[in-house]
């Protein structure tokens, strides 16, 4: 059976562990919903934590389209100044697969005088440069 991901509340309803193809199809599906919804970036941002979380180990991770599509999301509703929002959103940046991430994140380290910021991105970057 296909899960998808028709509104934000179906989220809710997902099994609580899924394959990596299923975790990137339902990023990909639920960008647009975040997009035209009226949580905030946080609150986005740990939806997209709760999908991450639900992939089964692999060595793989999401695939590039699914990174990307996380990414831009991310980058259009980034606030420096949102802890809740920076510490989902360091955790999403961790788990992405895409060069672009690490990028991004290297660029918010040179430009932000954000300590918190700082910490988590630093932190992301780690995790990252760990696979």
């Amino acid at each position: 059976m296909v899960i998808t991901l028709n509104t934000i509340e179906d989220v809710e309803r997902l099994p609580s562990v899924l394959d990596i193809e299923e975790v990137s199809r339902l990023l990909l599906e639920l960008i647009p919903l975040l997009q035209h919804s009226s949580l905030s970036p946080a609150q986005g941002a740990d939806m997209i934590d709760e999908l991450l979380f639900a992939q089964a180990y692999n060595e793989t991770g999401i695939t590039i389209e699914a990174s990307h599509a996380v990414l831009a999301w991310l980058q259009t509703v980034y606030d420096p100044t949102d802890e809740a929002f920076i510490d989902a959103c360091a955790s999403n940046l961790a788990n992405l697969t895409c060069p672009a991430a690490e990028a991004f994140i290297q660029q918010r380290l040179a430009s932000s005088d954000n300590a918190f910021e700082c910490q988590q991105l630093k932190e992301a970057l780690a995790e990252i440069k760990v696979r």
